[in-house]
């Protein structure tokens, strides 16, 4: 089952394991990349089978777009140029007819990391935190769209945190890598993880049995003998009536 079908396709979706691996061990610090791996159990759930390599590009492909639908509401563009972002490691360029990469500058490279982490820490997807990045920016009256480097600021990381309490609560955001289906359950600690999230968040409901209906019949994500488990025969067999 191939890690980034259900993803949109992006830069560097194409680029193999290996050569990842030894571009982010060229591009980042060791420390810095012990603790980007040390977040893979708390990331969003589309995310975790990924190499870090492709969530770096997958962010900056999310911040891209956002530049592109957030443009005409501010009053400058960011510093850097689109190309920058979709190759968030290296740049291109022509000299004489020959193309030429260099590294990106380390405070660059490290800030898409930062931004990476912070969202993998609190488990949120990348195309919302991007976007409520820069909601918070419009909202707060910046001038200048967020750069990278802005995308992990103490008040704008409060503003996505509540932003994402409320999300949950709604159920609209699920994973949609098919790993998370039932009938694709292996006994992987990331799917129980992502069935006993989505069950916490059901059980608080006043009428759980509605919401667990679509997760059991529509958008199968749970399995019925976990089901059971947690909310007992009555609730399950009104669900699936």
């Amino acid at each position: 089952m191939s890690d980034l079908q259900h993803l949109p396709h992006f830069d560097g979706i194409d680029m193999p394991r290996d050569r990842l691996d030894g571009l982010v061990a060229f591009a980042f610090g060791q420390k810095d990349l012990e603790d980007a791996r040390s977040l893979f159990a708390s990331k969003w759930y589309d995310y975790r089978f990924l190499h870090l390599g492709h969530s770096v590009y997958l962010f900056c492909h999310y911040y891209g777009e956002a530049i592109e639908r957030w443009r005409s509401k501010f009053g400058v563009s960011p510093y850097f140029k689109l190309d920058h972002i979709r190759h968030p490691i290296w740049r291109c360029k022509r000299n004489q007819g020959k193309v030429e990469y260099s590294l990106t500058p380390d405070r660059t490279r490290t800030a898409w990391l930062r931004a990476v982490m912070f969202a993998d820490h609190y488990g949120i997807p990348y195309d919302k935190w991007v976007e409520w990045s820069f909601q918070y920016a419009f909202q707060c009256n910046w001038q200048r769209m967020p750069l990278p480097g802005h995308l992990y600021g103490d008040k704008l990381v409060m503003f996505i945190k509540a932003k994402w309490e409320a999300d949950q609560q709604s159920l609209m955001t699920v994973p949609l890598d098919p790993r998370y289906l039932a009938v694709n359950y292996a006994g992987h600690a990331y799917q129980d993880d992502c069935q006993n999230w989505l069950m916490s968040i059901i059980a608080g409901r006043p009428r759980p049995e509605i919401p667990l209906r679509n997760f059991l019949r529509h958008e199968p994500l749970i399995s019925e003998a976990k089901a059971r488990a947690k909310f007992g025969d009555y609730i399950v067999d009104m669900a699936l009536s």
